[in-house]
């Protein structure tokens, strides 16, 4: 609903640069509007800032938040574990051409980005402070705590 109306004000934007770098030149017209720009960006964060909630609002919703469980450790009920597997198993067999051609089409790239992610999460059993002694006795330095 509100995307005709960005569109609207950007060509109206559009349309006052061209004017001011008509009657003030190129340069003069494009500072003018960086200034409309600036003043109207100013205006809009002190609305903003007046709109915002107290801060004791804020701790108080917090608060309620916290006490309410988190969905990410919510455990899977039996009836939602027997709604996923009904769905898994009605799909599954028409989902799985598709994925194999997907997987057989790009196998390199999936090689490449499964070879990547090895490579970047692979812990070598060094700790940081080893590395550090091992660098400042490479370079004849006292292995100080960083």
């Amino acid at each position: 609903m509100t995307i005709p109306f960005l569109v609207a004000v950007a060509f109206g934007a559009a349309a006052l640069t061209i004017r001011l770098m008509r009657d003030l030149g190129s340069e003069l017209g494009l500072l003018a509007m960086a200034g409309l720009f600036a003043v109207a960006g100013l205006i809009y964060a002190a609305i903003s800032a007046m709109r915002t909630p107290r801060v004791a609002e804020v701790e108080a919703v917090a608060a309620e938040e916290a006490e309410q469980v988190d969905p990410a450790t919510r455990t899977l009920d039996d009836s939602d574990k027997e709604l996923l597997s009904t769905a898994l198993s009605s799909l599954g067999p028409i989902a799985l051409p598709f994925v194999l051609r997907f997987v057989m089409r790009n196998l390199p790239i999936l090689i490449a980005i499964a070879a990547a992610a090895y490579v970047f999460t692979r812990h070598t059993g060094e700790s940081d402070a080893d590395l550090s002694a091992a660098g400042a006795a490479a370079t004849g330095d006292a292995a100080a705590p960083i």
